[in-house]
């Protein structure tokens, strides 16, 4: 009987041991899994911050090309506007008598290629390459235009130095001067194509609509 007894309590203490463990076991799981959570929690959170920031940076950095590039196309559009003007007043026609010895307005027209020359070479990284060959193009054509203007100038001239001589004016130079009004007209059609290219490049940016 006694032995019964020490059996009994034997086998009661070994449950009690094995469920004692059992539930410590449990507890330090349960304790390192919230735990283990809460740490995974926290650098979530962190990187979370970290990830707003990086966005948050990003965006003031866009934001600020986004403006400088706008600017740019301002300062661009308006450098344009300043050569078109510049050449008009060079190659209108409605100068006075005094328009072949007229050297100040070509020299002006001139000092304003170089400048947009310039200013086009120092801000391309703002523009697409077409838009950077258009540049390109409407430099090339308005050295072009203010060369022939130069050759109108020159061919009165010499018209007018033939006629106080009694010469006869050869034919060349005749169809150099009836070359103004041709060069006069080419200014508007040169510029528009480009200033249009940049007004809508400017839109874009503000998300107004070309159509």
């Amino acid at each position: 009987m006694n032995i019964y007894y020490f059996l009994a309590s034997l086998t009661g203490l070994s449950t009690i041991i094995i469920w004692l463990g059992k539930f410590i076991i449990t507890k330090t799981v349960d304790t390192g899994i919230e735990k283990y959570k809460a740490e995974l929690t926290k650098d979530i959170e962190k990187h979370k911050a970290e990830l707003s920031k990086i966005t948050l940076e990003h965006q003031v950095k866009f934001s600020k090309l986004h403006e400088q590039r706008a600017d740019k196309i301002k300062l661009l559009y308006n450098k344009v506007k300043e050569l078109e003007k510049s050449l008009q007043h060079s190659t209108t026609v409605f100068q006075g008598p005094e328009f072949s010895d007229d050297t100040q307005r070509d020299s002006e027209t001139l000092n304003q290629i170089v400048s947009l020359t310039d200013l086009v070479d120092a801000e391309r990284i703002y523009f697409s390459e077409s838009t950077i060959l258009r540049f390109e193009s409407l430099i090339q054509k308005s050295r072009e235009i203010l060369k022939g203007m130069r050759n109108v100038r020159l061919s009165h001239q010499q018209y007018d130095s033939l006629i106080k001589r009694n010469k006869e004016v050869p034919q060349k130079i005749l169809e150099e001067m009836d070359k103004w009004t041709e060069v006069d007209d080419k200014v508007e059609d040169e510029f528009k194509g480009l200033k249009l290219e940049l007004a809508n490049e400017f839109r874009n940016l503000l998300g107004i609509s070309t159509n």
